[in-house]
């Protein structure tokens, strides 16, 4: 495959493909202009065609000691597939090349160590940021997001991170669900007191985090509701917080309404229908409940 050796332009090709790769960052309409990937991260990346590909594809990279590009592999007859590795920092591209070593795609790259992880938790379409201390109620435990982040940039990332913890009450857990990679850490409280997990970036210390019960007493349960004209999606929010205002997480929080299940998480939205009679939502979110008044509809399909 000449051209994707040489230095001079090669002939582009007359398909039309998509990019794509198993960690979810390419191949939609949200993709980055240049994709970012922490050092050390495996991944497959996928061109795919509405139309038959011939066998004699090739995805490569012209720096291969910044990317490890395994052989190309034809997938389903419109697809060609090559596992791929991030093993050094530095700017490059992954090419594809058609049967006829025309250019068929370029995808701009950036490979950068991971020197941080942030931690996030998402409830029902809200994201929260998790520093250094996490506070649950006794016994609750949660899934944190893991982001690996270098020179100040989230980075596409997989199988990096670790943990060890004086308990067993913490573990790494993989879970990846179709094209989208998503690594978590998996975190419980203690009956009382609390516990420090030591975060790992591929074998090197990162940051500690504090799992810190708080007593159910010293918690209270705040709801929030729409504004006066909520427009056409009407959206209310239960957030636990302690006495100085800070937040408290727990098992995923329950809507209903007259025993009717509404919705899961910390957030439950009513597509507003304006000639139905308004809804009392009651929230069970650990043991703390409340009511709030909505607008008449039915929670979005």
């Amino acid at each position: 495959m000449a051209a994707a050796c040489t230095g001079g332009a090669p002939d582009q090709s007359p398909h039309e493909v998509l990019v794509g790769d198993s960690l979810g960052q390419l191949g939609s309409e949200t993709a980055p202009e240049v994709a970012r990937y922490a050092t050390g991260t495996r991944f497959d990346l996928v061109v795919s065609s509405e139309e038959d590909l011939d066998e004699g594809w090739l995805i490569a990279t012209p720096d291969p000691e910044l990317l490890s590009v395994e052989p190309t592999a034809l997938v389903g007859g419109t697809a060609v597939s090559a596992a791929v590795q991030a093993v050094a920092a530095g700017d490059t591209t992954i090419e594809a090349y058609d049967e006829a070593d025309r250019l068929a795609a370029s995808v701009a790259v950036q490979v950068r160590d991971a020197d941080h992880i942030e931690l996030s938790t998402t409830a029902a379409g809200l994201a929260y940021a998790v520093g250094e201390r996490l506070r649950l109620l006794p016994g609750s435990a949660v899934n944190l997001m893991i982001n690996y982040v270098g020179d100040g940039q989230f980075l596409a990332g997989r199988g990096l991170a670790g943990v060890e913890t004086a308990t067993d009450l913490a573990s790494i857990a993989d879970l990846n669900l179709g094209t989208t990679a998503v690594e978590s850490l998996y975190v419980r409280a203690l009956p009382s007191g609390s516990y420090t997990a030591q975060l790992r970036i591929d074998g090197r210390d990162g940051d500690q985090l504090e799992v810190i019960s708080v007593p159910p007493d010293e918690v209270a349960l705040v709801l929030h509701g729409p504004g006066p004209d909520p427009g056409d999606l009407a959206c209310a929010t239960a957030e636990l917080v302690d006495a100085a205002g800070r937040r408290v997480f727990a098992e995923p929080a329950q809507w209903t309404s007259d025993g009717d299940r509404l919705g899961e998480g910390e957030r439950l939205c009513i597509a507003v229908d304006p000639a139905a009679p308004p809804t009392t939502a009651t929230v069970a979110y650990g043991p703390f409940t409340g009511t709030i008044e909505l607008p008449g509809g039915q929670p979005p399909s």
